[in-house]
């Protein structure tokens, strides 16, 4: 699934240094944190390890000063997916519930099938379509089409040429 930033940012406008405890939910069938790995030594290549359900955290926020928490999160499934953000502090505390859209980008791939179609017959024909494990099911789009020979009268006429 697709793999993106949730940042939490938590503001303290009280006059003292708070201790939050900051939470990050969500239902695990949409979403899964993960934890990157640089694999190569360069910026940009990464490989994800680790899946967790939630994250907390605990910041420690000056008076008139912010403190903030990035997870790593991988879309499950497409589509609206809630993300709960509790921050508890001494004195204060607030919830937030975001929704994000998931839509896959997805690799278009083409299959061919050629095969010689009849029309002065009944014509039926089932053709398997092979999808990627990991592929979300309602992300699939299948789409066909049928194309004629432009060059087929003219490879039957060929022999009287030669």
């Amino acid at each position: 699934g697709e793999v993106f930033k949730i940042d939490s940012t938590v503001h303290n406008y009280l006059e003292n240094r708070q201790i939050v405890d900051l939470s990050i939910d969500f239902d695990p069938k949409e979403l899964e944190i993960v934890e990157e790995k640089n694999v190569y030594g360069k910026p940009g290549c990464f490989e994800y390890k680790k899946s967790y359900a939630s994250s907390s955290k605990t910041l420690t926020v000056n008076s008139q000063s912010a403190g903030s928490h990035v997870i790593l999160a991988r879309a499950l499934k497409s589509g609206n997916v809630k993300i709960n953000i509790e921050a508890t502090g001494e004195d204060a505390s607030d919830k937030v519930e975001k929704v994000v859209k998931v839509d896959y980008e997805g690799v278009k791939q083409f299959l061919s099938t050629p095969m010689l179609i009849d029309l002065k017959n009944p014509f039926s024909k089932v053709v398997t379509i092979d999808l990627p494990t990991n592929v979300d099911p309602a992300t699939v789009k299948i789409e066909a089409s049928i194309s004629g020979n432009i060059l087929g009268p003219a490879l039957e006429n060929v022999e009287r040429f030669m």
